[in-house]
């Protein structure tokens, strides 16, 4: 099967606009490129000429780290080698490498969580992620991915908050770790 490696630049014109952008992102199109320039020297092709054989062209850091993002924003493996234009081996490949490189310079790039008693710091985040979750959750920090269950949701007075069995996209759910 012969792959058409998507293009960066035209995939930047194809998005358009900030908030298209943080659709598929989850982040500001400046905040991806400060996260693709600091990672860049630790996601290069270890070695080009290989890369220009095997593939046809190295891949940058841009095309791994919206690869990694995609991923974890819940797209599948399979879509997403698709709409890069590489093998499913390398969207995971490229997964742990990223992650490895975010990881290694997370100071750098200011991830970091608040102080649990820096109460406004953590408010200031529980509102960011309400607005970037739908207005759907509320009071939440953060997620931890894991398994989600589609239930039905309980009737009032069979939980304490029935919000609290809800997901995102505002059906009833049971999570697992």
């Amino acid at each position: 099967v012969r792959r058409v490696r998507m293009v960066w630049r035209q995939r930047m014109q194809q998005i358009g606009t900030e908030s298209q952008f943080r659709l598929r992102y989850k982040i500001s199109n400046g905040r991806f490129h400060e996260i693709a320039d600091t990672i860049r020297p630790d996601v290069h092709a270890s070695n080009a000429r290989k890369a220009m054989a095997s593939s046809g062209g190295l891949i940058s850091a841009e095309l791994r780290l919206s690869m990694a993002l995609r991923y974890m924003a819940g797209g599948h493996y399979v879509d997403i080698a698709d709409m890069h234009g590489v093998s499913t081996q390398e969207v995971h490949k490229f997964l742990k490498l990223v992650n490895r490189a975010i990881s290694k310079h997370h100071t750098a790039l200011h991830m970091s969580m608040p102080r649990p008693d820096d109460t406004k710091a953590l408010e200031r985040l529980a509102v960011e992620f309400f607005y970037d979750n739908g207005k759907v959750i509320y009071g939440c920090i953060g997620c931890v991915d894991g398994v989600v269950v589609a239930t039905e949701e309980p009737r009032w007075g069979e939980v304490e908050n029935k919000q609290d069995m809800r997901n995102r996209k505002c059906y009833g759910v049971l999570g697992y770790m």
